[in-house]
C-alpha cells in the first residue's frame, strides 16, 4: 500500500520529499503512515477531534509544521486520510487525498476483515521490557521479520494484524509464517500470548507500522 501513496503524492505534489501521510481509523489509530513516529500523537489528537465534526468527502485545512500545510480528510466513515505538505497548493492536496482513497479502497475494505474477534488471540511485548527498542536488543540481528514485528509492537496485535502491518511495508511474508515467528518470540520471552476478551476496535480498524 505504502508505494500505492507514494506513486499518488508524486503525482500530485512538486516536492514529494517534504510530504507525509497517514491513512488511519476514526480515532486516528494508523493503519499505514510515513510521519515520524514522534509525530503520529498529534496526528492521532487532531483526526479524533474532527471526527465529530467532518462527514465523509468533508476536510479541514490547518497550519502544519515548519510552516507547512496540514489536510485531514474524511474518505468514508471510519478512513481519514491526513496529509502534510511543506509546499503543496489546498486544491492539489486535496485532491492528492482523494486519489490515494481510491487507489486504496479495495485494500482497506480487505483489512477490514482482519479486526480481531474476541477470543482470539493477541501478541504483545513481554512486560520486563519498557519498551520495543529495548526488547529488540534480545532478537538476533539475523531475524529480519521478527525484528520488525517487535520493534513495532508497541500495542497487542494479532497476527493478522501483524502480518498485515508487514505486507504494508512492502515485506513479503505469510500468516503462517508470522506465526512462526511469534513462536520463536514467544520462547526466548520476547512476547507473551493471551486471548483477546473484549473486542478493542470497531470494524475496520486494524494496524500501521
Amino acid at each position: 500500500m505504502e508505494d500505492k501513496v507514494r506513486c499518488v503524492i508524486d503525482r500530485f505534489i512538486p516536492e514529494p520529499g517534504g510530504t507525509h501521510y497517514a491513512i488511519t481509523d476514526a480515532r486516528g489509530e494508523p493503519i499505514i503512515a510515513d510521519f515520524p513516529r514522534a509525530d503520529l500523537p498529534r496526528i492521532k489528537q487532531v483526526v479524533s477531534s474532527l471526527a465529530g465534526v467532518l462527514k465523509p468527502d468533508e476536510f479541514m485545512f490547518m497550519g502544519g509544521k515548519s510552516g507547512g500545510t496540514l489536510l485531514i480528510y474524511r474518505a468514508s466513515d471510519r478512513i481519514f486520510v491526513a496529509l502534510e505538505a511543506l509546499r503543496g497548493a489546498p486544491g492539489i492536496m486535496l485532491s492528492c487525498a482523494r486519489s490515494i482513497y481510491g487507489e486504496l479502497k479495495e485494500q482497506l475494505a480487505e483489512a477490514k476483515a482482519l479486526a480481531p474477534a474476541v477470543g482470539e488471540a493477541v501478541y504483545e511485548l513481554n512486560p520486563k521490557f519498557s519498551s520495543p527498542d529495548e526488547a529488540l536488543k534480545t532478537v538476533p540481528a539475523s531475524s529480519f521479520i521478527a525484528r520488525n514485528i517487535v520493534v513495532n509492537l508497541d500495542r497487542p496485535l494479532t497476527a493478522r494484524e501483524i502480518t498485515a502491518g508487514l505486507k504494508s511495508m512492502g515485506i513479503e511474508t505469510t500468516y503462517e509464517e508470522v506465526l512462526s515467528v511469534l513462536k520463536f518470540l514467544e520462547v526466548i520471552g520476547v512476547v507473551r500470548k493471551r486471548e483477546l476478551r473484549g473486542r478493542r476496535y470497531s470494524a475496520g480498524e486494524t494496524w500501521g507500522f
